[in-house]
């Protein structure tokens, strides 16, 4: 939620997001949020992409504006910090597996 800085649905993904996957998040951001009750946004923010063309559509039919935008620098920056924490926890992961190692020897 924009307004609120609240993160309403997550889902981390190995492959480059389809127009589904955003669907299926947007979904479950609004039937099941992370946080508050179950609500449709009223507008929502996206990264100016040629591939959510194909849902614009279906959010005006649900009277959902949507805003397009080239950067969306809230977002990057907690993509950055979420990459710099999972950094933090692989390097800790890798060092805990050399020292078993090094134990089992």
């Amino acid at each position: 939620s924009r307004t609120d800085a609240f993160i309403l649905a997550d889902r981390v993904l190995d492959t480059p997001p389809t127009v589904n996957d955003l669907a299926r998040l947007l979904a479950d951001g609004m039937r099941r949020p992370l946080i508050e009750t179950a609500h449709r946004p009223s507008r929502i923010v996206l990264r100016n992409n040629p591939l959510w063309q194909e849902i614009l559509p279906h959010l005006k039919e649900l009277k959902i504006e949507v805003v397009l935008q080239d950067k969306l620098p809230e977002w990057d920056g907690m993509l950055v910090d979420f990459a710099r924490e999972q950094e933090k926890h692989d390097e800790y992961l890798i060092s805990g597996s050399d020292e078993m190692y090094s134990r089992l020897r």
